[in-house]
């Protein structure tokens, strides 16, 4: 396993892909992930460290871990088949029962590790045969500030910038399905 931090949360025509990161030594190969337009906003507040007026579906989950008294001791990325990762989450219980081990999508993952502080784990092989190189700039940043994640842009705003764009190139099907992320994030 290699441990990993959020190093961007980016909007493309496809949606949002969150990119992960080698802990430690600087590294030009980034694990990118697409996830929905929900779980990118969990994840951009988190990142953003911006409280909600009512707590979102994570928050929720980290409340209920912490009545419970489990901790979220780590998120593991484990496999990918037929273009989907799969993660799981390690659960410790106060008491010497091993640990709890759920399944669950690598967005709610990675959501609740943030939110929990635990940290993220990428399975070997699925870096190796899935990540991408890319050129970082290596400076400081608040990556370094807030602990190893990078601040997250706005999800609106990237998606109404996007769907400017989109418009402004008469890309009119791309700012429909934009028009309609819009909305779903509202609902939110």
């Amino acid at each position: 396993m290699i441990p990993v931090t959020v190093f961007n949360l980016s909007l493309t025509k496809n949606g949002f892909i969150l990119l992960l990161k080698p802990e430690g030594a600087p590294s030009h190969r980034i694990l990118p992930i697409l996830i929905g337009v929900p779980e990118a906003q969990s994840i951009a507040l988190a990142l953003a460290g911006k409280p909600t007026p009512r707590p979102m579906t994570h928050d929720l989950m980290k409340q209920l871990l912490e009545h419970l008294d489990v901790r979220l001791a780590r998120v593991e990325i484990t496999r990918m088949e037929e273009h989907t990762f799969f993660a799981r989450l390690l659960l410790d219980r106060s008491s010497s029962a091993p640990p709890l081990e759920v399944d669950a999508r690598p967005s709610d993952a990675i959501a609740l590790a943030l939110r929990c502080g635990a940290p993220i784990w990428v399975a070997e092989e699925v870096f190796e045969t899935n990540a991408v190189t890319v050129e970082i700039e290596e400076k400081e940043s608040s990556e370094s500030r807030r602990g190893g994640h990078a601040r997250a842009p706005d999800p609106r705003r990237q998606l109404e910038e996007e769907m400017k764009r989109a418009i402004q190139e008469e890309r009119y099907e791309d700012a429909a399905r934009i028009r309609d992320q819009l909305k779903q994030l509202d609902h939110h």
